[in-house]
């Protein structure tokens, strides 16, 4: 029982709270609000809800029903079964008695989301007809008055959509919902029947009410046996200037979202549409284009017309010849291109965006498309190119910025760049139609624009460069007839050359974007790239400019060597002039192109690059001692160089168009070319100078940060060293130092990528010479034991340590996983306290909360079990360690299951425990059942019958796929999301 000491406690916080005078400061505001939030979640709150609502002030009336739907939401079991009658009673009561009185809304509405609560627990056996009572409670024969009815449907529905029933309790409900249906289409069809032609509609809250009840219904899926009749209704609704923005946000709902979705229905809902469109649909649309009134009619409409379009695309695209289907795209082009520049005069032409593709998708798919490439295509073809021709003109248009920038705010800026990006798309739709016709049109608009008389347009042609850009993905690299005159010293040469005017600009990353295609014409390459290098200079354009040179190098490295010696002039020009990443660029892009030169031809290149970046750093290493934070820069800067390098000196994957398998000659030219002295000696200089930046700069956070992405560039595999490429042995030697003096996620990140590196190549038996496999064991067990202690050092605290430290644990799991997959003798064969030391504290790691670090701790020793089959002694050195915590590890992933560790980590922990009961499947037994069998563990949810399905499935399952859904099972038992939404629409 609740005292009245404390109701009267809440009615005052509540009025202290709502009080339209209040003067609380916000952090009194809080407190009270956290005092009331924990006023309801007490057991003893069930006797707050009738003196609240009771109460003679509204908003204490209104914490009394929010009261109510929250402990019925949240807290009904709390409530013994006999009172819960009761409370349907009550709140039934409490309906009737506010429903009618002035000021009561709020409170109402409160009201009807409690009995929308009660409808979901007791329907159908102890509330079986809810809507047909509350329609005798709120619109009493012989009213006509169905505001409050509509209003209590609407949410009703809503909170049964949103609740996401399953199972019988949906059936229920469903079943229940679908017998009295008819009550709510009856109030629907009497409130619109008064606004139809000789109707006496007055009450626009109540038609407003009827439709948003409508659409609300349709959405959850109204019968077509009620739906269909309401349509010519709905319809009509459309001609009422103050009827057609709601009619047509509930047509909408139909086209979308209710049973005639999907080009369902033709006959009582497309063809009765296109007619309204031809009529009535055109003048509105053919007044809102003159006047340009992008108002709220404006969006109204048009998202009618791309509702009806995606609904019915099959049906327009199969009878373009029909004069109101001819209608319906005119008006969809207006909408299109509407007058004025979007987010600036006009936020509609957006709307009909997605729609085009839809259309295209049915038009690709109909009869028409067998003639297109005939002499005699259908008329319907024709008309489609038609309609796409249009589209593409309007669009181009739609996407030309204003000369001198507008005066646009930044926002409008934002938005109008969106909108350029999504008519990108709408420009690709139009080009799998057009062709080669959008390529004509865009070249003799950039013709027309160049030589115009009065001088060249170049907001005009600027937009043109940009819809070439939008179809680029869409267009063969084949195309000869077109791209050859646009990217022709004739028509890129006018362009620009100096300043940073956004033509500029367009046609530089136009250049980048056409990459592809210039590597199947290489007679335009170089007029390309005389185009862009002059922009490495100017600061708005260089980055742009950087990254098409770069990809211009990579994918046209071929055509480019003979002029290997004008690019090294070039970056001689700019290296003082451009940012380090731009200068890093355009290194790699360079070094691309050196990458195609013959490996002896291309040492001279390499030394004339490498050299002076390796004399720079070690300058800036001379001078550390006196000027440490300028050495610091210019050497972080540097090895930024150093990494481009190597990067553009690496055959990349992405870009393998002149690239064919290495056989033997090119491995043994490249081999040659390594064994150059000035090479040798030019590798050995980047080992000492890596050596040296360790060595001073260890525990600086930006040089590791460096270091580690040259060095990854730097050591390929050994089946394809480049001419620089270091090996990977003294490296891990000096990473493993620099580890012991700082451990860092970084340090063990770059371990981990030069452990693989140690690997033999692909197809080379280790036994067969050439590969000392032992002497990589022995060289990973001493670089692994110097990193794993580093790292158990910082981690010795174990959870609380992990916790501070995530970016440590997930890095040194991963080393020693990779370490543990590759060479399982040289982590699993170290001194048993230390693998002793990593399984204790994979003990605790199963108790993070962070998922990247969890996974990796499952990670590692999931491959640690399965790797220490690989040789026979590790079995007998691991085997104890394991059993060790074996039982701890059971625990520990029960206990996550069940609730300590994220969901999305139970896929993780059903392979480790797959793992454990395949590995010792006696010991698995006795350790599951010993921790199963401590009641109310890993929750009290998880009850004995849980349990013993998971033992029993567990031990007798022989794939992990088994185990883990076994073990998700268990999860959403023990978690309460058994038989719930959320826990089924997630599944593993």
């Amino acid at each position: 029982m609740i005292s009245q000491q404390d109701i009267d406690q809440v009615i005052h916080l509540v009025q202290l709270s709502y009080s339209p005078i209040s003067t609380l400061a916000p952090a009194e505001q809080q407190q009270i609000q956290h005092q009331l939030v924990q006023a309801q979640k007490s057991e003893a709150s069930w006797g707050l809800i009738e003196p609240l609502i009771s109460h003679q002030d509204v908003t204490v009336r209104f914490f009394g029903a929010h009261t109510a739907s929250v402990k019925i939401t949240r807290d009904w079991d709390t409530l013994p079964e006999d009172q819960q009658l009761a409370l349907l009673s009550s709140v039934l009561e409490w309906t009737a008695q506010t429903a009618f009185q002035q000021g009561n809304g709020i409170v109402v509405r409160k009201l009807f989301v409690a009995l929308s609560s009660l409808v979901l627990r007791l329907t159908p056996h102890h509330f079986p007809n809810p809507l047909s009572t509350l329609l005798r409670i709120l619109a009493p024969p012989p009213s006509s008055d169905y505001a409050l009815p509509l209003e209590f449907f609407q949410i009703l529905i809503e909170e049964v959509t949103r609740t996401g029933l399953i199972g019988q309790r949906k059936i229920d409900v469903y079943q229940v919902l679908n017998e009295e249906d008819g009550i709510v289409i009856g109030a629907v069809g009497s409130v619109l029947a008064k606004w139809v032609p000789g109707g006496e509609g007055k009450d626009e809250g109540e038609m407003e009410l009827a439709l948003k009840c409508l659409e609300s219904w349709i959405g959850w899926g109204l019968s077509g046996e009620h739906l269909n009749p309401l349509l010519p209704i709905l319809i009509q609704l459309l001609d009422r200037p103050e009827t057609l923005i709601p009619a047509s946000t509930c047509m909408q709902e139909v086209l979308c979202n209710s049973i005639l979705k999907d080009g369902r229905g033709s006959k009582v809902l497309t063809e009765p549409l296109l007619a309204w469109v031809a009529g009535t649909g055109r003048n509105i649309s053919e007044n809102l284009f003159q006047s340009g009134d992008a108002d709220e009619t404006a969006g109204s409409v048009c998202k009618l017309l791309v509702a009806l379009g995606e609904h019915s695309a099959d049906y327009l695209a199969l009878h373009l010849i029909r004069p109101e289907v001819q209608i319906f795209f005119s008006l969809m082009l207006g909408f299109s291109g509407f007058e004025g520049s979007y987010g600036v005069d006009e936020e509609v032409s957006e709307i009909p965006l997605g729609f085009w593709s839809l259309f295209q998708e049915s038009i690709t798919a109909s009869p028409h498309i067998e003639t297109a490439d005939s002499d005699s295509p259908a008329t319907e073809w024709t008309i489609a190119k038609q309609i796409f021709a249009e589209l593409f003109q309007k669009l181009r248009l739609k996407c030309m910025l204003p000369s001198g920038g507008g005066g646009w705010m930044k926002d409008q800026v934002d938005k109008f760049r969106s909108y350029r990006f999504e008519c990108g798309d709408a420009m690709v739709t139009s080009y799998y139609i057009l062709r080669s016709d959008s390529l004509s049109f865009i070249l003799s608009c950039l013709l027309e624009s160049l030589n115009a008389p009065s001088g060249p347009n170049w907001e005009e042609i600027e937009v043109s460069l940009h819809c070439l850009r939008c179809v680029q993905e869409t267009v063969p690299v084949e195309e000869d007839q077109h791209l050859p005159r646009i990217f022709s010293q004739d028509l890129i040469g006018k362009l620009p050359m100096e300043g940073d005017h956004r033509v500029r600009a367009t046609a530089i990353a136009l250049i980048g974007d056409y990459s592809s295609w210039f590597h199947s014409h290489p007679a335009n390459v170089l007029t390309a790239v005389s185009y862009i290098v002059p922009a490495l200079e100017v600061p708005a354009l260089s980055a742009s400019a950087a990254k098409s040179l770069k990809r211009l190098c990579d994918l046209c490295r071929a055509s480019l060597t003979n002029h290997i010696g004008a690019f090294g002039e070039l970056y001689a020009k700019v290296e003082q002039r451009i940012e380090p990443e731009e200068k890093a660029r355009v290194l790699e892009a360079i070094t691309s192109v050196v990458q195609a030169l013959p490996p002896m031809e291309a040492i001279n290149p390499i030394k004339n690059i490498t050299e002076p970046v390796v004399n720079t750093i070690v300058q800036a290493l001379e001078g550390a001692a006196q000027l440490p934070e300028e050495a610091k820069a210019e050497t972080i800067q540097r090895i930024l160089s150093l990494t481009a390098i190597a990067k553009g000196l690496t055959p990349s994957d992405d870009f393998d168009f002149d690239l064919e398998e290495e056989d033997e000659i090119k491995v043994a030219a490249i081999a040659q070319a390594r064994s150059a002295p000035e090479l040798v000696e030019l590798r050995e200089r980047l080992l000492r100078i890596t050596a040296r930046v360790i060595e001073i700069w260890s525990t600086d956070s930006e040089v590791a940060d460096s270091l580690s992405s040259f060095l990854k560039a730097m050591t390929t595999s050994l089946s394809s060293p480049t001419l620089l490429s270091l090996d990977a042995e003294p490296l891990i030697r000096l990473i493993a130092g620099a580890a012991q003096r700082n451990i860092n996620g970084i340090w063990l990140s770059l371990g981990e990528s030069l452990i693989g590196r140690l690997l033999p190549p692909p197809g080379l038996d280790p036994s067969a010479g050439g590969y000392n496999q032992a002497a990589m064991e022995v060289l990973v067990r001493d670089v692994a034991g110097v990193m794993v202690r580093a790292g158990l050092d910082v981690l010795r605290d174990g959870l609380d340590a992990m916790v501070r430290h995530p970016d440590i644990v997930e890095s040194l799991f991963k080393f020693v996983g990779c370490v543990a997959a590759r060479f399982p003798g040289s982590i699993l064969g170290n001194p048993t306290d230390m693998v002793d030391l990593m399984m204790g504290l994979s003990v605790d790691g199963l108790g993070l909360q962070e998922r990247y670090s969890l996974q990796a701790v499952t990670g590692f020793v999931t491959t640690a079990i399965s790797r220490s089959r690989a040789q026979a002694h590790l079995l007998d050195e691991f085997n104890p360690v394991l059993q060790k915590y074996g039982h701890a590890f059971i625990h520990a992933i029960i206990l996550g299951a069940g609730g300590r560790s994220p969901r999305s980590m139970i896929l993780h922990l059903a392979e480790l425990l797959a793992a454990m009961v395949t590995r010792f499947p006696e010991l698995s037994a006795g350790w599951l059942g010993s921790v199963l069998a401590v009641e109310g563990f890993p929750d009290r949810r998880a009850t004995p019958k849980a349990k013993e399905k998971l033992k029993a499935t567990v031990l007798k399952s022989r794939t992990t796929k088994r185990v883990r859904e076994a073990l998700n099972e268990f999860a959403l038992v023990a978690r309460g999301l058994e038989n719930s939404a959320y826990g089924n629409a997630a599944p593993l």
